[in-house]
C-alpha cells in the first residue's frame, strides 16, 4: 500500500504544480491587460491635457490656423506610443535572456 499511496502523493503533487502555473499564467495575463487598460487611459488623458492647454491659443486668436498644431500633438502621441511600443519589446528580449 505505501507504494500506492507514494504514486498518489507524486501525482496529486503534480496535478497541484500544474494548477499553480496556470493560475500564474491566467493572472499575468490579467494584469496585462490592466497594464494596457491602464496605459490607454494615461495617453487619453494626455492629450486630453495638451488639447485642454491648446484650446487657449485657439481662443485668443480665432482667426489663426492653428491645423499644424492639432497634427503636431497627433504625431506626438504617434510618436510616444511607438517609444513605448519599442521599450516593451527591448523589455522582452531583456526577459527571454535571462
Amino acid at each position: 500500500m505505501e507504494l500506492w499511496d507514494a504514486v498518489a502523493a507524486q501525482y496529486v503533487n503534480h496535478q497541484n504544480q500544474e494548477l499553480r502555473t496556470v493560475r500564474g499564467i491566467r493572472r499575468a495575463a490579467r494584469l496585462k491587460e490592466q497594464e494596457d487598460a491602464a496605459m490607454d487611459k494615461l495617453a487619453n488623458t494626455y492629450l486630453n491635457l495638451k488639447i485642454a492647454a491648446m484650446a487657449g491659443h485657439f481662443e485668443r486668436h480665432p482667426g489663426e490656423d492653428f491645423t499644424w498644431l492639432k497634427e503636431l500633438l497627433l504625431s506626438d502621441a504617434d510618436f510616444a506610443a511607438m517609444d513605448d511600443d519599442e521599450e516593451e519589446a527591448s523589455n522582452d528580449t531583456r526577459g527571454a535572456q535571462q
